[in-house]
């Protein structure tokens, strides 16, 4: 075996993060812990921005969609506490 193609802890730990800091499609109850959210609420949000989708009982939410709608519709601008 190659010593190229060893990899160290540290290298096996920085790319298992990498992979799971994104996700392309998120089920539901992962995105309601995420952003903690009421899953009827989350759900209406993803429909407005057509981010929901339906494969049998799976639902998915695409995030390349939600996200950007989520951040410029309820991100509270301006305002002090």
């Amino acid at each position: 075996m190659k010593k190229e193609s060893l990899r160290t802890l540290g290298s096996i730990k920085n790319l298992m993060e990498t992979q799971n800091q994104y996700k392309r499609y998120m089920r539901v109850q992962e995105a309601t812990r995420n952003y903690q959210l009421d899953r009827r609420i989350l759900c209406e949000i993803a429909k407005e921005c057509g981010a929901l989708y339906k494969i049998n009982t799976i639902t998915l939410i695409e995030m390349d969609t939600f996200e950007p709608y989520f951040k410029e519709k309820y991100m509270v601008k301006g305002e002090e506490e």
